[in-house]
């Protein structure tokens, strides 16, 4: 892994075995979904610990499921590193490769204690 950064320090996160670090995001959603984000980000939490469960277990199958569920939620709104980390979770648990996969998941908690949500109104979105 190129960096590890923890939530108290994270400026920066990276995905494992990657060479360029990926900054701190503003997510910008549109006010439609204001009201979902605080639902989203706890679902968020509830998969972390579901990974984390299902890792200890060496799971693949519920590892892939969650990867495919937060590719699809994540890119539904607009979380774009939440999604290619949920399509780095899946493609590790579809092949049974799963040395990453704590990495990942440690990646995905730092991005997820350090990403700011802007609520875009109608102009400007």
């Amino acid at each position: 892994m190129a960096c590890r950064v923890g939530p108290a320090t994270a400026d920066r996160t990276c995905f494992p075995g990657k060479e360029k670090p990926m900054t701190t995001e503003t997510v910008r959603v549109h006010e439609v979904l204001e009201e979902l984000i605080p639902f989203f980000m706890a679902k968020r939490q509830e998969d972390l610990a579901a990974w984390e469960d299902a890792l200890v277990r060496g799971d693949a199958e519920t590892l892939g499921a969650i990867g495919h569920r937060m590719k699809g939620t994540c890119a539904s709104f607009g979380f774009t590193a939440l999604t290619e980390m949920g399509r780095e979770l899946e493609a590790m648990a579809s092949s049974a490769a799963l040395d990453q996969a704590a990495a990942l998941l440690d990646a995905c908690r730092a991005y997820l204690a350090s990403v700011q949500v802007v609520v875009v109104r109608d102009q400007g979105f």
